[in-house]
């Protein structure tokens, strides 16, 4: 039977690397192997893991396998007939019960597979058919051949893909439509050969889909694609039919498609095309649809028939259509002034033709157009001479010649669509030019030329509302007057306008001022704020006060701060928002200026204060309470201090709180909070009594250390009931600087490893979330690299052990704990309540062990 050979700590493994070991009836050489007269031990005991399934291709990291018998160097695989082994890697066998790996599952076959351990020098445990690998769903990657022609069936020799199961089914899908694959081959789990059958297929692009019997299903979007033959036209029926009108046509050909829509059949003539509705596929040589004609051109048309797949055919001049009278709709423009000339650019109608004759009618007096050009069937572009044209509205007659396809020439009428007017009007002056808000004023005299009796004035000024005018008296063609009101206008420049009733118009622009009282200030509400502060001023009282008003303040020769969300609520008020962040302490003045510059000062109404930190021993009966002199502002993070002055009253000091009586927000030395708009005093908190070693803390835990005052912030260390972990310490091939070796320094030490190591399980955040008793203030302890127990060497993890463990309390585990003292790049402190006997020495960073929070107070 084998002997074991004792286990070297992890730090001496590397100097044995070309040694030969001795191990009592078996010999072991490190660099060739066993040797043949070796024993071997017996097989170790599998009964779980944990997890027992993983998905291929993926590691499964932090894997567990249970059972007994278990030894340093153990190896562990997946087993399965037929497949090779799947090898675990990371494998740490934590006791003789326990081992911790990671495994890789590289296109591992779904399905059980069976657990294999071996222990060195030892035949191999087995768990049957304990870890169980699924697959993911499969991916579809390619299809050959990638495309068929409809009525066809197409063999497909590849379907590529990944995790394909035997029996996986295969479908083509199209929105709603889908197409089964039939005689469905899984060649490997990456290629399926099958066929697909395309009568009746939808043209256009298709998905290919692959569902395996067990677990879901895998999509390649437009992977194969559906192709038709082109159709051919060979005839219509009826022949002709008249404008407008809606008629019911056939058309007749080949190879007409009814999926996955009706083909398109429309009628063109030169630019001009006419889409049918109600499109019926009858069969694949003939469509029934509807045609409505209305203002088509007459003469030949040419029908085309389009496919869904856009393949198309046309017969050329197989329908002609007919046309009824002409129409008129509009006429751009619509007027004009007696004794000039007017270019009509869009007279509008319907079937237009020929060289039609465009013509005014008011009575019986008639002005014939010259130049008609007929742009398109709705269009007619022309001039009429108004030259003595009687001022008013005049029918518009449009009249065609007779063309070939025209079954009548009879006019076109659009009665009173065209005004012959006046001249434009002119602004030359306004008197006063100028006024002051809120007015008003009267009798505003308004002259320029071609006023007429009913005529509009107003002044405006965008984007603003325009000024109130009234009482508008026509003098003369070149004199006005009316009235203003000014009240809440803006100031500045406004022009004038005036309009006629035929609605032509005349400006002139920025002839008229408005100019504004200048503002005044009488006080604010709040008229103080404390620095940093976010002040709301609720009330700026004052007169005057205009939309569009600034606020600022003004202390020479800080730089001026100016309000946010200025709101003026009415003439005498304002709102608004100033922010003091880094405003300097005393008075300011206040400030306020209308948009048109105008402005009014209220010195020194505005005060910036700061905020105190005091400091009450609370009925101390001996020592002092510290003193903060910092002048605050509002917003500004405040450290606490510690116990510097030595306080007590019937007890030690505790913390310090924000009630005298202890139920406010407490805090410990080295603690923030953030200020607000008061002053803050803080209360000394005592204990009952003084602590002595070993007694129970007020967190619930045991104190290992007692200072000779409190000269640190601190007098005593507490130690947890209990451990945190297992964990890592973290931060492997880095020094950052958690160095500290002295009671007391293992805060600072925890928080540098929180704030530079990233990854999860860092034992140092495990303390820092400890709670005990409502205690939160818990750190990892220090430690030191010397394996000399002596207290000259002291650290909180030699004082755990000598003032509590050697005395019988403390509740260690005979396990390994980490400091949070670090050594070198990839090391750290260790303390080995595991060792006979137990001792400190230096391990790895990523190492599997436990922690024992400790707290000061």
């Amino acid at each position: 039977m084998m002997k074991l050979c004792k286990a070297f700590p992890v730090f001496f493994v590397a100097c044995f690397a070309a040694l030969s070991i001795s191990c009592g009836d078996a010999y072991y050489d490190v660099i060739h192997g066993m040797r043949s007269d070796l024993v071997l031990g017996p097989a170790p005991v599998v009964t779980g893991i944990t997890p027992n399934t993983g998905l291929d291709p993926n590691l499964v990291p932090g894997v567990v396998i249970t059972g007994s018998g278990f030894s340093s160097g153990a190896t562990v695989r997946l087993v399965r007939s037929g497949y090779p082994d799947i090898a675990a890697s990371n494998v740490t066998v934590v006791s003789d019960t326990e081992i911790h790996c990671d495994i890789i599952l590289p296109w591992a076959m779904y399905g059980p597979w069976s657990v294999a351990v071996a222990n060195p020098f030892s035949y191999t445990g087995y768990l049957a058919d304990g870890f169980e690998v699924t697959w993911p769903d499969p991916t579809v990657t390619s299809i050959t051949p990638n495309s068929g022609s409809e009525p066809n069936t197409i063999f497909v020799t590849n379907l590529a893909g990944t995790h394909f199961m035997s029996g996986a089914a295969v479908q083509l899908r199209q929105g709603g439509d889908t197409i089964d694959a039939t005689g469905e081959f899984t060649v490997s789990p990456f290629q399926i050969t099958c066929a697909i059958p395309l009568a009746g297929a939808v043209h256009g692009p298709w998905a290919v889909e692959v569902t395996n019997p067990v677990g879901g299903s895998g999509t390649l979007l437009n992977a194969f694609t559906v192709g038709w033959g082109a159709p051919t036209v060979t005839g219509i029926s009826p022949a002709a039919c008249n404008d407008p009108g809606t008629h019911i046509v056939t058309v007749y050909g080949t190879n007409f498609k009814s999926l996955p829509a009706v083909p398109t059949v429309r009628f063109v003539q030169g630019v001009d095309t006419i889409t049918a509705t109600g499109v019926a596929f009858v069969s694949a040589g003939e469509l029934s649809c509807s045609f409505t004609f209305s203002g088509a051109m007459y003469g030949p048309w040419t029908v085309e028939v389009i496919n869904a797949d856009s393949q198309s055919a046309s017969l050329a001049n197989c329908l002609t259509v007919n046309w009824p009278a002409v129409t008129v709709t509009g006429i751009t423009p619509n007027s004009g002034n007696e004794g000039y000339s007017v270019v009509i650019t869009d007279l509008e109608g319907t079937h237009f033709a020929g060289t039609p004759t465009v013509e005014l009618h008011r009575g019986v007096d008639t002005i014939s157009a010259t130049g008609v050009s007929v742009v398109s069937q709705n269009q007619i572009q022309c001039s009429f001479d108004l030259t003595d044209a009687e001022r008013g509205t005049w029918d518009v007659v449009v009249t065609n010649t007779v063309p070939t396809y025209s079954v009548t020439a009879s006019p076109g009428t659009l009665a009173g669509a065209f005004t012959v007017g006046w001249d434009a009007p002119t602004v030359t002056s306004i008197t006063p030019a100028t006024g002051l808000e809120p007015g008003p004023y009267n009798d505003v005299t308004i002259t320029g030329t071609g006023f007429r009796p009913g005529m509009t004035i107003q002044l405006t000024q965008a984007p603003y509302t325009a000024i109130g005018v009234s009482d508008v008296k026509f003098v003369s063609d070149t004199q006005a007057t009316c009235d203003l009101d000014l009240l809440d206008r803006w100031f500045g420049q406004w022009d004038v306008v005036v309009t006629n009733v035929d609605a032509q118009s005349a400006s002139k622009a920025d002839c008229y001022t408005v100019t504004w009282p200048a503002p005044t200030l009488t006080s604010i509400t709040p008229a103080s704020g404390v620095k940093g502060q976010v002040v709301s001023i609720t009330n700026l009282a004052g007169t005057k006060f205009k939309n569009g008003a600034g606020v600022r303040l003004v202390k020479s020769p800080e730089p001026d701060i100016i309000a946010d969300s200025v709101t003026v609520t009415s003439a005498t008020q304002i709102t608004c928002s100033i922010n003091l962040a880094g405003a300097a302490t005393g008075t300011w003045d206040v400030v306020v200026n209308n948009a048109d510059g105008g402005l009014d000062t209220l010195p020194g109404a505005f005060t910036v204060t700061t905020v105190g930190l005091i400091y009450d021993g609370n009925g101390n009966t001996a020592g002092t309470a510290p003193t903060d002199s910092t002048a605050y502002g509002y917003g500004d993070t405040v450290t606490v201090t510690g116990n510097f002055g030595g306080l007590e009253k019937s007890g030690s000091f505790k913390e310090w709180n924000t009630l005298p009586g202890g139920g406010g927000d407490r805090y410990n030395m080295g603690e923030t909070f953030t200020m607000g708009s008061t002053d803050v005093k803080l209360y000394a908190i005592y204990h009952t009594a003084y602590y002595k070693l070993r007694d129970v803390g007020p967190a619930g835990g045991l104190i290992f250390y007692v200072a000779s005052d409190y000269s640190k912030g601190w007098r005593y260390l507490e130690a947890a009931p209990a451990d945190v972990g297992p964990g890592v310490y973290g931060c492997e091939g880095a020094v950052f600087g958690a160095t500290a070796t002295a009671p007391g320094e293992g805060l600072g030490n925890t928080n540098i490893i929180v704030a530079k190591c990233g990854e999860p399980n860092l034992l140092a955040q495990s303390c820092l979330d400890y709670e005990n008793n409502t205690y939160t203030d818990w750190y990892m302890p220090t430690g030191n690299g010397n394996y000399d127990l002596a207290s000259s060497y002291a650290s909180e993890m030699h004082l755990i052990y000598h003032n509590l463990h050697e005395h019988g309390v403390g509740n260690m585990q005979k396990v390994s704990y980490y400091s949070s003292t670090e050594m070198w790049t990839v090391n750290a402190s260790i303390f080995a309540y595991d060792l006979e006997p137990p001792n400190n020495y230096i391990g790895g960073k990523t190492l599997s062990l436990w922690a024992r929070p400790v707290r000061r107070f």
